[in-house]
């Protein structure tokens, strides 16, 4: 799906789990690394959240 970002906190990881960033990416619309497979490379767009 062209268009779409992977997504990835920190933050939600240290203070959940994984499962944590998987959710929230999926609840608004962001791709999930692990569910495609993914690491960051040449022609990957992705999201990083700080907060």
């Amino acid at each position: 799906m062209a268009g779409t970002w992977y997504f990835y906190s920190p933050l939600l990881e240290s203070s959940g789990t994984l499962s944590a960033v998987k959710s929230y990416a999926n609840s608004r619309g962001y791709r999930h690394f692990e569910d495609f497979g993914k690491t960051i490379g040449l022609g990957i767009g992705f999201w990083v959240n700080r907060s």
